[in-house]
């Protein structure tokens, strides 16, 4: 059987178009931000604020108002002074807490002119049962590095106030 011309142009078109692989969808940094982006609500942020104040009362120490670089102020019996950075994770995907470079400097400059130790207290409510996490220090964490905290009386134990 002979193949005339033109089903051979045709049949060499069509392995060629078989061949090129297909182009594969690299999203923009942009676009993988706003596929991620969990917006604050009203809701969320009375759940951070419920939070702050259940860790103010375990430490007994005064909670500050926005805007200041730190959350909560505790003094132990000797004076020395604690910050304390209290983050609620109410339904992120990633077990990670990031912290913003500017923030991070505010809070190091405040823990220095204060002559204070920095803290992390993590309240966990995106599982059945809330969790609360700690670590010496602020920054970005991954919450596998946090120790997790049973009471107010460990907590206290774990800062030494």
């Amino acid at each position: 059987m002979a193949w005339s011309e033109a089903a051979r142009r045709a049949a060499a078109e069509a392995r060629r178009r078989r061949a090129r692989p297909k182009p594969i969808y690299v999203p923009t940094r942009k676009a993988r931000a706003l596929a991620s982006h969990k917006p604050a609500t009203a809701h969320k942020q009375r759940l951070a604020d419920e939070s702050e104040k259940r860790v103010a009362r375990m430490l007994g120490g005064e909670r500050t108002g926005d805007n200041l670089p730190v959350d909560h102020v505790v003094k132990n019996k000797a004076g020395k002074v604690f910050g304390v950075e209290v983050k609620t994770l109410v339904d992120q995907r990633n077990d990670k807490l990031t912290m913003h470079p500017d923030a991070l400097a505010r809070k190091v400059r405040w823990g220095h002119a204060n002559h204070a130790s920095l803290y992390t207290v993590v309240v966990d409510l995106r599982g059945q049962t809330p969790q609360m996490l700690y670590r010496r220090g602020v920054g970005s964490f991954r919450l596998a590095g946090l120790t997790p905290v049973q009471d107010g009386a460990h907590l206290k134990q774990l800062m030494g106030v």
